[in-house]
């Protein structure tokens, strides 16, 4: 879990798009979950272990970001870095990393998260990434 004890916390509802998933270990709220080659989904309350729950698909969410590296411009679109559990440019993205939305405020390198509009996108790693 990132240091600011979430990796996403909803701050704008979206269209409510949300799937059921049942978690092999327990997940806490604002934990994001990967789900297959291409699902990204963010439990809003925690959900225990074996026990099924809802996993939101949308929305604005302040993600967990580098605080020390990484800025961002309203625009950007980002992935999901499933090594570092962190919020990355697209272009950072390597094999595994999720696309998962667009910026919606300026975020600068200091700052411990990033406003996002949540929403499946393709990431493509090209050849040397």
């Amino acid at each position: 879990m990132a240091a600011n004890s979430f990796e996403a916390k909803r701050v704008l509802d979206g269209s409510g798009m949300s799937i059921n998933h049942t978690p092999v270990g327990a997940l806490d709220a604002g934990e994001v979950v990967i789900i297959g080659d291409s699902i990204l989904g963010i439990a809003e309350v925690a959900i225990a272990a074996g026990v099924e729950g809802s996993l939101s698909m949308d929305g604005v969410f302040d993600m967990a970001k580098e605080a020390t590296n990484d800025t961002f411009t309203a625009g950007d679109l980002v992935a999901w870095d499933i090594a570092d559990n962190t919020i990355i440019a697209i272009a950072e993205a390597t094999t595994g990393d999720k696309g998962c939305g667009q910026v919606t405020a300026d975020a600068a390198a200091t700052d411990a998260t990033v406003e996002v509009l949540v929403f499946p996108i393709a990431v493509v790693v090209t050849a040397g990434s």
